[in-house]
């Protein structure tokens, strides 16, 4: 910047793709995206259109396999590896995960709810677990899921 403090400015939209009654709402984006004077980020679970998507570096997330779930719900309980998750804990993760999988193929579920919910679900429970009784408790999963997925 002009200033000397070397500071970037960053315009985030989250839920892009929300605005389905009235698509001309984000025409607006079409000038700022041509000429942009910040960085402009846009997360969405739809496709955008054409006239956007052709203006942006577009990523696509595929669905995650039951590894990289496991491997996601170790590391947000706190866990370096798969490997260093007590065993009772680990078929609790595989459980949580498989449950997660099954629902994310039906289409009521995956339109409301995505991995990034399952992230917010996974890190409340590691800020909530007492480590030391080495389990997840009914209590903390319910209050997880009601939480994150209610």
């Amino acid at each position: 910047d002009n200033s000397g403090h070397g500071a970037v400015s960053v315009v985030l939209m989250d839920e892009a793709g929300l605005p389905e009654e009235n698509l001309q709402v984000l025409n607006v984006l079409h000038y700022h995206l041509d000429n942009p004077e910040v960085s402009f980020v846009a997360l969405t679970n739809t496709i955008l259109d054409a006239a956007k998507s052709n203006r942006a570096v577009c990523l696509f997330q595929v669905n995650a396999s039951n590894d990289d779930l496991q491997q996601l719900a170790s590391t947000l309980m706190g866990y370096k590896d798969v490997k260093d998750v007590p065993e009772n804990i680990k078929e609790q993760l595989q459980c949580i995960t498989s449950i997660y999988s099954k629902e994310m193929a039906s289409h009521n579920f995956s339109s409301l709810f995505g991995l990034r919910d399952l992230m917010h679900f996974f890190s409340y429970m590691r800020k909530n677990m007492l480590r030391d009784h080495n389990y997840i408790s009914a209590k903390l999963l319910l209050k997880s899921l009601q939480r994150n997925f209610l």
